[in-house]
């Protein structure tokens, strides 16, 4: 049949089935893989609907269902189906007893029959469905033979019961229950919970523009924007590798905090970024870094140089150093100029330059800050920094120490020409 007749009419040209409804009322579920398929599920509550747990904490013969709604697909008038248990439903596995030395396996069914399809009755029934003792058991069928109370093929598998020799002692244990319904589903439009990436991806086939879902595994969520799947809000992850693993389709502005560094992040469109990027050097070997340094050559304090460090055009950038010094010589009117360079030591271009002038005493252990804001004209994804200092005036010379207290760091002020810019 094409078209079905329209919720609600009861006048010519058709009499509203119950099939017609069923489609009707389906129309306002998520979607499954046909036009007018509905994704089988839990509906989503506290309780965890439809759970199937042993007796706990004392185990005995019994598995019991929790309380809750599902939905089903027909198999025969392909329709959706609406459930309901309102209490909880205890189900006795034992009341076929265990065999001696062999296990089986029980599965507890949801079956729903129909009597338009030849059904003996209308009923919804959660129940055991028997299995047979072996030393390699297997999931029976379903059918009247095995415990089902009709035929149908409109059933849901809720759970699997293993049914070892122990269990006439023992009782069913928590680990002899499998969940096999883990599945949740929802009206269209709402929120979808999903275990994990497995499950999202299996949403091929029925995932539109705009749905949403919540990762159980991750805590967020991830809209589907015709393409992938892209987290929503903030991606806490354990690390990189985790959030490599989890945030599969970053966009440009996806953000993400790692636990690991305690660091925020956002994805530039090719790698991820801290925000407001920090990388910086400590001298910490106690001590002279270098020493008796004058006018010739310009010296690279190499211990505290900043290599592989991302930069993107427009962007301003702090550039900061702290020197723990003394003057091994001191003559009237000494000058030294404090440097960072780019790309190459000593000789690579100067983007920052400081005026130092020393104390008057020899051995005089003294500690100067610098700061100046530069801006990257070109995106470099291994751009390299050197701090350098050098005598500019005066005769004398200079000793650089360091045991934690010589250092330096760059800070990304990031790119708002608002905030920072230029002034002819």
């Amino acid at each position: 049949m094409g078209e079905r007749v329209t919720w609600a009419v009861s006048h010519s040209p058709g009499v509203l089935t119950t099939v017609d409804a069923r489609h009707a009322f389906a129309s306002l579920w998520w979607g499954g893989s046909t036009a007018t398929g509905k994704r089988v599920g839990k509906i989503p509550h506290y309780t965890d609907p439809l759970k199937v747990s042993a007796s706990s904490p004392t185990p005995d013969g019994f598995v019991h269902v929790n309380p809750g709604h599902m939905l089903s697909m027909g198999t025969r008038s392909v329709a959706a189906y609406i459930h309901t248990l309102d209490a909880v439903k205890d189900i006795n596995i034992l009341s076929t007893p265990a065999h001696a030395s062999l296990t089986r396996y029980d599965l507890i069914v949801a079956q729903q029959s129909d009597e338009s399809h030849s059904d003996a009755n209308n009923a919804w029934w959660i129940g055991p469905i028997r299995g047979t003792p072996s030393a390699t058991p297997t999931d029976p069928v379903v059918n009247t033979t095995n415990g089902a109370p009709t035929n149908s093929p409109d059933y849901v598998v809720l759970a699997r019961v293993t049914v070892p020799s122990t269990a006439s002692s023992a009782g069913i244990l928590p680990g002899n229950v499998t969940q096999l319904l883990t599945a949740f589903t929802v009206p269209i439009g709402a929120v979808l919970p999903v275990a994990d990436q497995t499950e999202r991806d299996a949403l091929i086939g029925t995932r539109h523009d705009g749905m949403v879902v919540w990762r159980k595994d991750t805590h967020w969520l991830e809209v589907f924007d015709g393409t992938a799947f892209r987290v929503q809000g903030l991606a806490i992850c354990n690390s990189a590798a985790d959030r490599a693993t989890k945030v599969t389709h970053p966009q440009e502005g996806t953000e993400s905090y790692l636990k690991d560094t305690d660091l925020r992040y956002v994805y530039d469109g090719a790698v991820w970024v801290p925000e407001r990027t920090l990388a910086g050097r400590i001298a910490s070997g106690s001590g002279f870094i270098n020493s008796g340094i004058d006018d010739s050559p310009e010296v690279n304090i190499a211990k505290v140089q900043i290599e592989n460090y991302r930069v993107s055009s427009g962007h301003f950038y702090m550039l900061s150093a702290n020197i723990f010094w003394n003057f091994s010589t001191v003559v009237a009117g000494d000058s030294y100029v404090v440097r960072v360079r780019k790309d190459t030591a000593v000789s690579g271009t100067i983007i920052a330059e400081w005026i130092a002038r020393p104390v008057d005493a020899s051995a005089f252990d003294e500690s100067e800050s610098f700061n100046q804001p530069w801006k990257a004209t070109a995106d470099d994804t291994d751009a390299d920094f050197y701090l350098s200092v050098v005598r500019v005036a005066g005769s004398g010379s200079i000793n650089v120490n360091g045991d934690r207290r010589t250092a330096f760091w760059i800070t990304d002020l990031g790119g708002d020409t608002t905030l920072w810019s230029e002034v002819p």
